[in-house]
């Protein structure tokens, strides 16, 4: 999608032209710089900011965008279209049928999968599958430092005269284009993120000016801990490719710290989510857990297999009940019935709607539109079980 998008930018630019007026317009008609119907320069500005982005460089963007909406209207304009077409794509979009189905949980299955399987069956397909279940290398790292929200929190937050002061020294930021000036009210929230991104981001900046001096000096790992406040916290065992925590070092410094021999420390790691130094201690070589090690969430992963194994089973069995009795002449409704099976009639569906208690089910509704009224569909997977449909009528 990304080298396609470049090949089109690139037409665009090379046979389209984005005027200045045109751009400016384009601009003002975004509703994130509006209030009150009118374009709000001051808003514009601090959305550009936000973005990490000055208004050239937006402008350009803006500019490309308008190149390729031209680029595609024009081939629109080219584009011949039959009455088929048009009614392919009508239907695509507006025809409706009114299904009724029947769902096989596997859930219902559970429990007595549960009470038939043995110790010994569950230990001999373990031993099948045990592969699967082999924990990847690691390391044990330890790690020390601070996140932005323990940043945050040592600010000591910001307080009323914070907020004046920091309203009155920017006038201009907060004047419209009638130069009347925003009410403090109306910009407090904007001020109170502004201050606490700053705040932290200075702090952060701090802590990582120190710890790299204490690891100049060669300062230990342990003393650095104790010297700047910070708590030593134990990682792990983690995978090389494991994800960060949210109150702890991201996925790129622990992947710094599987780079960094054991015992020695990583350099002073900066994201704008937090500052820290990293220990590896241990190495953790890949390994397969024994049977008792993982028997219950084994058990239980086992189980919901074999139920929905056996759901499966049973919905294909209900299936062929139904065609025989249809064939027969018996109504479908009729049928359920004679089955102990409770259909659920869903309300007339398009192509890309809900589908009743199943959901967002594509694939399933896909092969619902493909039936004629009356017709049966295979037994198809949803997230729910297996599920059997029967189109009542075509709208």
């Amino acid at each position: 999608q990304t080298w396609d998008r470049l090949i089109l930018k690139e037409e665009a630019r090379r046979t389209q032209r984005g005027s200045n007026e045109e751009v400016a317009v384009s601009i003002r008609q975004q509703p994130q710089f509006q209030q009150d119907g009118r374009c709000v320069p001051e808003l514009y500005f601090q959305s550009v900011r936000a973005l990490g982005l000055t208004p050239q460089l937006f402008e350009a963007r803006v500019r490309d965008e308008l190149r390729i909406q031209k680029l595609i209207e024009q081939a629109k304009a080219e584009t011949l279209l039959s009455e088929e077409d048009l009614r392919q794509a009508y239907a695509q979009i507006h025809d409706r049928i009114r299904v009724a189905l029947v769902v096989i949980a596997p859930t219902e299955f559970e429990s007595s999968v549960r009470a038939a399987l043995t110790d010994e069956e569950a230990r001999a397909a373990f031993s099948q599958q045990a592969e699967a279940f082999r924990r990847p290398a690691g390391r044990t790292i330890e790690s020390l430092g601070m996140t932005d929200q323990e940043a945050l929190a040592k600010t000591g937050g910001i307080t009323d005269e914070d907020i004046r002061q920091f309203y009155e020294a920017r006038q201009e930021e907060w004047t419209n284009e009638e130069g009347a000036i925003r009410p403090l009210e109306d910009v407090r929230g904007e001020i109170l993120d502004r201050l606490s991104r700053k705040r932290v981001q200075a702090s952060l900046t701090d802590l990582a000016l120190d710890l790299q001096a204490d690891r100049n000096a060669n300062v230990s790992f342990e003393d650095i801990a104790a010297r700047r406040g910070l708590t030593l916290k134990t990682i792990g065992p983690v995978a090389r490719a494991t994800q960060g925590t949210p109150d702890g070092p991201a996925a790129s410094m622990i992947e710094t710290a599987f780079t960094t021999p054991l015992g020695q420390m990583t350099d002073v790691l900066e994201a704008p989510t937090g500052v820290f130094l990293l220990r590896p201690t241990q190495e953790h070589p890949s390994s397969l857990p024994s049977f008792d090690e993982i028997k219950e969430d084994f058990i239980n992963q086992l189980v919901r297999e074999k139920a929905r194994e056996q759901a499966r089973a049973h919905a294909e069995q209900l299936r062929a009940q139904l065609l025989a009795q249809r064939e027969q002449g018996v109504a479908f409704d009729e049928a359920c019935v004679s089955l102990g099976l409770h259909p659920e009639h869903v309300e007339p569906i398009t192509r890309h709607d809900s589908l009743g208690s199943v959901g967002s089910a594509p694939h399933i509704t896909q092969a619902l539109f493909g039936l004629e009224p009356g017709q049966l569909s295979d037994v198809l997977e949803g997230s729910q079980g297996w599920v059997i449909g029967m189109v009542e009528e075509r709208l």
